[in-house]
């Protein structure tokens, strides 16, 4: 009992809670977008946009499939998501692209959503339990393949890279430790001359993740953070570095 008492203790004691790993990803977005939106460049932008702030991508993707799996309402959760995305398009448009409208790149929000839709229907496909295992298969490469398409011409943030990481978390699901899928999610999001490789570390973190979400309640400040923390970017953006 002892023995058993002494593992439960070094478990937890190197465990990472949900609320944890998304409050790494918000500050690792934050960083991203700081040094964008703020101008930074040299190794300061290296070590903050292409190592600190790959990590947190991998991460949203692995809570939003999680997410899929325990929420009672699908719909909701893709509108909620969606209406998120749409509250932060302006900023976004203005901080990155300098304009309040601009069709080639929609923020992450909009890719998380289409995955949430890609994860309907896959779980669509797999509630016909008398298909053929081949059959099945076919038809959910077949929906992937689809949507990856969809977030190329739609211009969706990480376009069919963003897709197929989402994907690699739905299918090994349950996987442990999670750093596992984490590292075979992150291949799709090199699939580019090797553009992310700051994404593998996320698999750090995801390593200590052992399902447990944290005692607050802190659902509806990580769904504020992104677009509030745009806003405070562009703030600093217009009044502050174009005073000088």
């Amino acid at each position: 009992m002892q023995i058993s008492e002494q593992s439960v203790i070094n478990r937890h004691s190197l465990s990472l809670t949900g609320n944890q790993l998304k409050i790494l990803a918000c500050i690792s977005m934050f960083a991203d977008h700081a040094v964008k939106a703020w101008y930074v460049h040299g190794m300061t932008y290296t070590l903050l946009s292409s190592v600190l702030g790959r990590i947190a991508f991998p991460i949203y993707c692995f809570f939003i499939t999680e997410g899929f799996f325990h929420t009672r309402n699908s719909r909701k959760y893709i509108l909620r998501i969606l209406l998120f995305g749409v509250l932060s398009e302006i900023q976004y448009d203005i901080i990155f692209y300098k304009t309040a409208w601009y069709p080639k790149n929609q923020n992450v929000l909009f890719i998380l959503a289409c995955g949430l839709l890609m994860f309907v229907c896959l779980s669509y496909v797999e509630s016909f339990r008398s298909m053929h295992i081949a059959l099945s298969w076919v038809l959910r490469l077949f929906i992937v393949a689809g949507f990856a398409t969809a977030a190329h011409y739609l211009f969706l943030d990480y376009r069919e890279r963003g897709i197929l990481c989402m994907a690699v978390f739905y299918f090994l699901r349950g996987q442990q430790p999670t750093s596992v899928p984490a590292l075979w999610a992150c291949l799709p999001l090199n699939m580019r001359h090797f553009s992310n490789p700051g994404s593998f570390l996320s698999a750090f973190p995801l390593h200590f993740y052992h399902g447990e979400r944290g005692a607050a309640n802190l659902k509806y400040f990580f769904y504020w953070f992104y677009p509030l923390h745009l806003l405070f970017l562009l703030a600093i953006q217009h009044f502050v570095l174009h005073v000088r």
